[in-house]
């Protein structure tokens, strides 16, 4: 009767532990759910923050980095493309009476008149890689020829350096999205003088 007795009770401790083991694990894992609801309670509310964060600044800057994003919203008014052309007429003419043009091996290349009122960087400006001063560089069986005016010229002396610097388009630099609801189409040896 004894060991049976002895028996009966180390049951009752081993259940006694279990159940304690099943209450502190129970306890855990209580405690465990509640952070885990407080921490998806933080997660909504930054989410909502966020959210209302966004929708007070974003619309007008959003919409008008979309509106600058769309080739459909790339025009330029034809005004401003007279006035550009105006702006920039004295300095091209000025550059082409200081320059013959040479096509070497495809490449087209300015080649300063004598002395060379363009010589320093911001003076020759987007042309520099273009643009040879010493005419003793250049081969005798080279044909020289005058200069032209025309788009190439525009878009790497004007274009190319204002929107390199503004990291924008002309459009864009000019007067913002403008939609475009008349193409025209031009050749890049035309002249400015011939399209505006």
């Amino acid at each position: 009767r004894d060991a049976l007795q002895k028996e009966i009770d180390e049951w009752k401790e081993f259940a006694r532990s279990e159940k304690e083991r099943a209450d502190q694990d129970t306890k855990r894992a209580n405690e465990l759910q509640e952070r885990l609801d407080e921490l998806e309670a933080e997660v909504a509310k930054m989410a909502t923050q966020l959210d209302a964060q966004a929708s007070q600044e974003q619309p007008e800057d959003l919409q008008a980095r979309m509106q600058a994003q769309d080739p459909a919203n790339w025009g330029l008014i034809l005004s401003t493309l007279s006035d550009f052309r105006q702006e920039i007429a004295d300095d091209l003419l000025h550059y082409v009476h200081n320059h013959d043009r040479a096509d070497i091996e495809g490449e087209i290349l300015h080649i300063c008149k004598g002395e060379c009122p363009f010589r320093d960087l911001d003076s020759h400006r987007g042309t520099i890689s273009a643009c040879i001063e010493d005419r003793l560089e250049i081969d005798d069986a080279v044909e020289l020829t005058p200069l032209p005016p025309d788009m190439h010229l525009v878009v790497l002396r004007h274009v190319k350096p204002q929107t390199l610097e503004a990291n924008a388009s002309s459009a864009m630099m000019k007067h913002g999205p403008q939609r475009v609801n008349t193409f025209v189409s031009h050749s890049w040896s035309e002249l400015l003088s011939d399209i505006v």
